[in-house]
């Protein structure tokens, strides 16, 4: 931002067209739910392989929640730090993607969803 280039105002002249180009796209979400029932139905799948990848012998994480059984955030990534075993990597995965699931709940609370 204090000294943006040339890349800087071709990235954002390429995300404008974008933009412009599919204003008319969107996600829909309906449900069955109304908003008085106070439900939250937050859905989370966690995975991840051990050292999958053999060259760098890294572990691979991937999640997916769902609210109201629509995908409302998925990530599927190499893992940075090098694990010694496929528990500790099921422990670390589990548990990033466990503070992910909180701030949905919070973010949820936050609207009225409780």
């Amino acid at each position: 931002m204090a000294n943006p280039g040339r890349g800087h105002w071709d990235a954002m002249k390429k995300a404008s067209k974008y933009l412009s180009g599919t204003s008319e796209y969107s996600i829909c979400y309906h449900s069955d739910v109304s908003r008085d029932s106070h439900l939250v139905d937050i859905q989370g799948y966690v995975d991840s392989d051990w050292a999958r990848d053999v060259d760098k012998m890294r572990s691979t994480s991937r999640y997916v929640f769902r609210f109201l059984c629509r995908a409302v955030s998925w990530m599927s990534k190499q893992q940075v730090v090098l694990t010694l075993s496929n528990t500790k990597t099921e422990y670390m995965v589990a548990t990033n993607d466990c503070k992910k699931a909180i701030w949905l709940m919070k973010l949820c609370s936050e609207i009225g969803l409780n």
